[in-house]
């Protein structure tokens, strides 16, 4: 033995059960001696368990260089100790740990131990890092870790479990199959025997099986099959002895059964005490209980007798005091929920119901005698409740039955708020607050369901005697839920009450009384309680008040609503004055208002109600004028928007009277609330007011002139009062100065001036009157440009200037329209208003203005060819067209804006329509012609433009050249032109390229291709062409651009230019070539898609190849690879081989992948590689496997030829996921055949060769897993 120094026993034991749960036998001794010897010389956890593992000829590479790295810090301690001069000791028995774990690194580790050495000096070890804790003696070794979960090991550990509970289990199994099919020639019994038999040997076995050591957990299970079979005794008895033929019905064949359960359950749970056993013994209780209540009473009184349950399992409860019957208090409500069940069976028309209820409130008020525990007195008592309920339906609803709940409901006042008058049995049966209110809802129920019979006044006596009982308990002991439902009855009450009194609508105010009453308890403090959520209950209040308005009218002589309104307005005032109702001000001022708009109609007012009720808003205004009102809430709270709503409110109503006094009633209102807004405009600061005085004043002046003016100058009229408007402001801005005046007025009188001319655009254009309005609206914009005088308005100067300038414009047009000039008149027209405007572009001085100007210049020339009057003469339609496109280029080269080139460019396009028209042209090609000319000779003026211009003239150019174009090519597809839009796109594919490469644009590259590529396939449809040669010139294209591409690197190098070209070439190279794949009905046998398709791949290749070689992009040669080998595809489709057409893409991945692992330029990940690789083996066999699964014999064999060319391929390959694939394939390949012999009547025997193969394969590796599997693992470390 190793004189190192002893452990406990206790850390030695668990080493060794560490090692056995590892696995490790038969060598688990020598792993955790192994694993103690290290830990006694101080290593660490892991490395003890890498030594163990090592030892027990299990170890790995982790396990290695896990003991590696050990010996490496030790050796660094130790030279770190010399350096300090440690002393020797010290330095001794790091050596001797080292050696510990040299000797773990060696097959041998079975060796003497090296004796440790004695502990540092405590000074030493604490100034040196990493030392310290080894100072001392050496510490126990720590307790091995606990080993995974692993269902092995589960199994291991619980077989004897496992294999009784199975054994068991196919005991019973064999037992039902014997009653079913071999004992049919056995009398009944007999059969009983069996049964009764098989259940005696289950206990006799558990009885036995308990009292041997180690049997115990098969002696538990045999019990409880025991246990569970005992049932099926009975019903065995019921069945085979046919006891029902003999008198025996089925509740006495279940009470007898069951109480033999319940004997044999409640005493296997006192002996074994196991709760199972209780509760199974409470399931029993429950059916004996419910069975032997059915034998006595009949169905009908099964619920009666189900119902004492409670006090039944109290009783078992009480008497055997036991922790297994724990749970029977759950039974016990669980028979009270089986007995209410089995009741609703039945209508509640007789006194099954009562007499159910009734015992169960006496078994559970029985059971809290026995056992105090509150809920069964809660259960009890609202039990009772129930059963007084339920009394009225034998007694009838009617005649005052439903106060029985009510009376039961006394008493439980009296137990609540007074137990101690009735001592220890007052406490015991203290009921819970909730039964009160189950009284009342059970009472309140009936008192509804008598008042839905006819007894009209139930209800309100109902709810008069629920208010009276919660005053009860109120006044026994104030609580603040006594206090919410006192007030909700007295609310319900009220409103009962009227509606028993016939009241109709009057009823709403007898119900609006109830908020007065809600204002009661703040003038007493004892009265508290009555307040809290005081909110709650006042809206509350006030929705019954509203609902009972129901069936009301708002008509003359009903003051029904207004009385209501106003009740409420006062409660809520009164609440106000208290300051305890949330938003109780507001809602005192909005009731009132409401009262106050149903008072006007009550008073006869309806056809001039809105200015009436616009009285309201000054009524107002007056009461938070006057010092004595604004100290009150009611008065005050939000003033202003009271205002506003009584102001909106009566602009609406202003529309329910007669349409002809439309406008003098709304002149009438708006002049009333005028008068409100100034007078707070001239008071207070608030934003709003403003634009409400101006809205009212601009309104109601509004108003007036479209009561007087006729409806043709009604609009001019309008604007006209909206200038007027503006002069009265110039006579009195000084005297009227406030904030945000000014601003307010301006844009409401802008928008009212809008309103004009909405209105005199409502006839058709042109009129006078819609050229006054406009005329109108500018002199306003332009009198109030001059008026500015606060913040914002200066700012929108430029604004206003040009808005004024635009509505004279179009002043000016309608002018011209009402004298209908021809086009060549009103050309005139628009040149000198183009020239004003280019002039003010020029010479503005906002950027507003001259924007503005500009885009009126540019304007001009749609304007001119819209003219919807003659264009004569054409001619000098089109020379003034001209014109005013060169006034616009002029004015942008003035200006310096570039961008002004682009309409310049397009005002063109109406002149040659125009001269079109003046020459005599009427062939719509000749036309589409001349304008694709039009579109090229921009395009080319653009590139011209560049030698003496910056870029940006060109771009705006060429970008209307653009325009020209779409727009010509639409029409061309449009009349049906192929050819003309072919040639044309042609002919525009140089230009856009020498256009990008002159900016070196790679944005814009791509555009010319594209339209090659549209004109060709363009001219190719129009000539009904096959459809693969339109991917025939896709690829065409692909191949020039990347061909311009290469030519443009000899001179620029690398540049995005350059990878445009590149990228684009390539990209539409793939595209053209797999285009192929896309048409399959023209790549078939011989067919020239076939041919082309695989030529296009070829092409890919070969470009990709140069690619690669051109601009050094190594994935590229792999694509080439790829491409290439996918020409095969299409090769072996033209020669009529298509289930071989996957092999080339195969082969191809196939190659890259193994090409790959040798290329030190492309670094690509192992498993990308292997991927590829397997997707590729799965292109090339997969036709095979597929093939196979059918049961076709003949591919049977290819795909085990191809599986054995695979498997030796990969040997000499070194390639893992070839050799797996092919050892899939001929595994797959072995099965199908398995399948075959087994489809042909030899099941049997598939099965045992699938048996025997797995059998053998898993004794080899049980055998020698840890033999073979460091040799084969390092003979695959080399393996790809």
């Amino acid at each position: 033995m190793s004189d190192a120094p002893t452990h406990d026993g206790d850390v030695d034991r668990q080493w060794h059960e560490w090692a056995r749960g590892q696995l490790l036998e038969p060598h688990t001794d020598e792993a955790a001696e192994a694993a103690l010897r290290l830990l006694r010389h101080g290593a660490t956890t892991p490395a003890a368990m890498a030594a163990a593992r090592i030892a027990a000829r299990r170890g790995t590479i982790a396990d290695l260089k896990q003991l590696e790295g050990e010996r490496t810090w030790i050796q660094s301690v130790i030279e770190d100790l010399g350096r300090a001069g440690a002393p020797v000791d010290l330095i001794a028995r790091y050596s001797a740990r080292r050696a510990e774990v040299e000797a773990a690194l060696s097959p041998d580790w079975r060796r003497p131990a090296t004796a440790p050495a004695p502990a540092p000096a405590p000074q030493l070890a604490a100034a040196l890092p990493g030392v310290a804790e080894a100072g001392g003696a050496p510490p126990a070794p720590p307790a091995p870790p606990a080993a995974p979960f692993s269902l092995r090991d589960l199994f291991a550990e619980n077989s004897v479990l496992v294999l009784a509970s199975l054994g068991a289990f196919l005991l019973v199994v064999a037992t039902v199959l014997f009653e079913l099919y071999g004992s049919v020639g056995l009398g009944g019994e007999a059969r009983v025997g069996a049964v009764a038999a098989l259940n005696l040997i289950f206990a006799v076995a558990g009885y036995l099986a308990r009292r041997r050591p180690g049997l115990q957990s098969v002696g538990h299970i045999y019990i409880a099959l025991a246990a569970v079979l005992l049932p099926l005794v009975g019903v065995a008895a019921w069945t085979f002895l046919e006891l029902g033929h003999r008198g025996v019905t089925v509740p006495q064949a279940v009470a007898i059964t069951s109480s033999a359960c319940m004997v044999v359950y409640g005493v296997l749970a006192r002996r074994l005490d196991l709760r199972p056993y209780g509760e199974l013994a409470g399931v029993a209780v429950l059916l004996a209980l419910f069975s032997a209540s059915d034998w006595i009473g009949g169905d009908y009184w099964t619920a009666a007798g189900v119902a004492a349950g409670p006090l039944v399992y109290a009783a078992w409860e009480w008497i055997f005091r036991a922790r297994v019957f724990a749970d029977f208090r759950w039974f016990g409500h669980a028979s009270a929920l089986v007995a209410l069940g089995a009741a609703v069976r039945y209508q509640p028309d007789g006194w099954l119901w009562t007499v159910t209820l009734a015992v169960l409130a006496l078994s559970y008020l029985a059971a809290q005698a026995l056992a105090v525990r509150r809920e069964r007195a809660w259960a009890g008592e609202a039990a009772a409740i129930l059963a007084a309920s339920a009394a009225s339906g034998p007694l009838g609803v009617g005649g005052g039955h439903f106060v029985l709940p009510f009376v039961v409901a006394v008493p439980l006042i009296v137990l609540s708020r007074q137990p101690e008058l009735l001592g220890r049995y007052g406490e015991m049966y203290r009921p819970h607050v909730a039964h009160l209110h189950l009284a009342v809802v059970c009472g309140l129920g009936l008192a509804t369901w008598a008042y839905a019979l006819g007894e009209e006044r139930s209800l309100a006596v109902g709810l008069w005697i629920a208010f009276a009982l919660y005053s009860a308990d109120f006044y026994a002991e104030a609580s603040a839920l006594t206090g919410y439902t006192l007030r909700a009855a007295l609310v319900l009450a009220l409103a009962a009450t009227g509606r028993a009194l016939d009241l109709g609508a009057w009823t709403a105010a007898v119900a609006a009384l109830g908020l007065l009453a809600y204002a009661v308890p703040y003038t007493r403090e004892s009265m508290a309680p009555l307040r809290r959520h005081d909110s709650l209950f006042f809206y509350g209040a006030l929705v019954v008040v509203v609902a009972n308005l129901a069936g009301s009218v708002v008509a003359t002589g009903h003051w029904q609503i207004a009385a209501a309104l106003a009740i409420s307005a006062v409660g809520f005032g009164a609440a106000a004055e208290f300051g305890a109702v949330r938003y109780s001000p507001l809602a005192a001022r909005g009731l009132f208002s409401l009262a106050w708009f149903a008072g006007v109609d009550a008073a006869g007012a309806q056809g001039w109600r809105g200015p009436f009720d616009a009285v309201l808003a000054l009524v107002y205004v007056m009461a938070a004028q006057v010092r004595s009102l604004a100290r009150h809430q009611v008065a005050s709270a939000s003033r202003r928007w009271f205002v506003h709503g009584g102001a909106a409110i009566s602009l609406a109503l202003c529309f329910t009277g007669s349409p002809d006094e439309l406008w003098w009633r709304l002149a009438a209102a708006l002049a009333v609330i005028a008068v409100a807004y100034w007078w707070l405009v001239l008071t207070r600061d608030e934003p709003e007011l403003p634009w409400l005085a101006w809205s009212s004043a601009a309104g109601g002046a509004a108003s007036v002139a479209m009561a007087v003016i006729p409806d043709r100058w009604q609009g001019a009229a309008v604007a006209g009062v909206a200038v007027a408007l503006t002069g009265g402001w110039y006579a009195v801005r000084q005297v009227l100065s406030r904030k945000r005046l000014p601003t307010a007025g301006f844009i409401v009188l802008t928008v009212l001036a809008a309103a004009g001319i909405d209105l005199a655009m409502r006839e058709a254009l042109p009129t006078w009157p819609q050229a006054t309005a406009f005329l109108l609206a500018a002199g306003l914009l332009a009198a109030w440009s001059l008026l500015a005088s606060e913040a914002p308005l200066p700012e929108w100067r430029p604004y206003q200037r040009a808005a004024a300038s635009f509505l004279g414009v179009i002043a000016t047009l309608i002018a011209c329209g009402v004298l209908q000039l021809n086009s060549g008149l009103f050309g005139l027209v628009a040149i000198a208003l183009a020239a004003a405007h280019a002039e003010w572009s020029v010479r503005g001085r906002t950027e507003v203005e001259r924007w503005y100007a500009a885009v009126i210049t540019v304007a001009a020339a749609p304007a001119l060819y819209l003219w919807p009057y003659a264009h004569e003469p054409a001619a000098l339609v089109a020379v003034e067209l001209v014109v005013i496109a060169a006034l616009v280029a002029a004015t942008a080269v003035r200006s310096g804006r570039w961008y002004g080139a682009y309409p310049a460019v397009l005002a063109l396009v109406p002149a040659l329509r125009v001269a079109f028209v003046a020459a005599g042209v009427t062939d719509d090609r000749v036309i589409e012609n001349g304008f694709a000319v039009l579109a090229w000779v921009a395009g080319f003026a653009g590139l011209g433009l560049r030698t003496r211009f910056p870029n940006r003239w060109a771009w705006s150019v060429e970008a209307a050249a653009a325009s020209i174009a779409v727009v010509t090519l639409t029409a061309m597809a449009g009349n049906n032109d192929p050819d003309a839009a072919g040639i044309a796109l042609l002919a525009f594919a140089p230009l856009v390229y020498t256009s990008a490469m002159q900016d070196r644009l790679r944005w814009a590259i791509p555009f010319a291709p594209a339209a090659a590529f549209i004109g060709a396939a363009i001219l190719l449809a129009s000539r009904s062409a096959d459809t693969i040669l339109y991917a025939a010139a896709l690829g065409v294209v692909g191949l020039a651009t990347w061909v311009l591409g290469r030519a443009a690197f000899a001179f620029l190098g690398r540049h995005p230019v350059v990878d445009m070209h590149r990228y684009l070439g390539l990209g539409t190279l793939v595209a053209a070539a797999g285009s192929g794949f896309f048409f399959p009905t023209r790549t078939g046998a011989f067919s020239l898609g076939a041919a082309l398709a695989a030529f296009a791949l070829l092409v890919n290749g070969l470009v990709f190849w140069l690619d690669s070689d051109t601009y050094k992009f190594r994935a590229g040669r792999y694509a080439a690879i790829v491409a290439t080998c996918t020409a095969a595809f299409f090769g072996a489709r033209f020669v009529d081989m298509r289930p071989w057409e996957l092999i080339g893409p195969g082969i191809g991945l196939v190659l890259v992948g193994i090409l790959l692992r040798q290329d030190a330029q492309l670094r690509v990940d192992m498993w990308l590689r292997r991927a590829c690789v397997a997707f590729g083996l799965l292109l090339v066999m997969g036709w095979a496997a597929a093939q196979t699964l059918q049961g076709d014999v003949w591919w049977l064999v290819v795909l085990l030829v191809e599986g054995a060319l695979t498997v030796a391929i990969s040997v000499g390959l070194r390639s893992s996921t070839m050799l797996a694939a092919g050892g899939l394939a001929l595994a797959f390949a072995s099965l199908r055949a398995m399948l075959l012999i087994a489809a042909a009547g030899y099941l049997f025997i598939a099965f045992a060769a699938v048996a025997i193969v797995l059998l053998v394969l898993a004794t080899a590796l049980a055998l020698g897993r840890e033999r073979y599997a460091s040799g084969m693992r390092a003979q695959f470390s080399h393996w790809d």
